[in-house]
């Protein structure tokens, strides 16, 4: 028993003809859906902005609540923190010196501080200084260092149990 194998090729110009109206109908059919697709991400994606804002606000909000109390806390007992199964409140103290290098070479520092390429040994000289009650910085001679600040951050951590 032979199958016989049918040919789908086209043969004439009028199944040619056939197939480019069947081609150019399904284009349109696609272009159709895709208008549609297009409207609906359009539809979806104002909504999600809408409610996605929202929400972000009350989250941002929740959370200066939030960092307000821990701060409260804080000034009250420097060991506070607070867990529990809806999330915990930690901090973490940092510290950012703002300085220049080639200034605080130029002013001179005692040469321990100074590293053999002529770098200033910023690790060993910031232990050497002395932070006053207003801020300012004074060296182990005693004298005033105006060039150099530090700035002191305290950053509260908010994280919510994941579900």
């Amino acid at each position: 028993m032979t199958e016989e194998v049918k040919d789908y090729r086209i043969q004439t110009e009028e199944e040619l003809s056939k197939k480019l109206y069947k081609l150019r109908m399904l284009n349109a059919e696609k272009a159709k859906i895709d208008a549609r697709r297009q409207k609906e991400l359009d539809e979806t994606e104002a909504w999600y902005r809408a409610e996605a804002k929202s929400i972000d606000n009350k989250i941002t909000e929740t959370n200066e609540l939030i960092d307000d109390y821990a701060r409260r806390q804080l000034a009250d007992d420097k060991y506070w923190k607070y867990a529990d199964r809806n999330g915990k409140i930690s901090k973490r103290k940092s510290e950012q010196w703002n300085y220049n290098k080639q200034d605080i070479l130029k002013r001179g520092v005692a040469d321990k501080y100074i590293k053999t390429k002529r770098d200033l040994d910023w690790a060993s000289y910031k232990k050497s200084l002395t932070e006053l009650d207003d801020g300012r910085l004074v060296d182990e001679n005693g004298e005033l260092i105006n060039d150099i600040t530090v700035t002191h951050d305290l950053t509260i951590t908010i994280k919510p149990t994941e579900d």
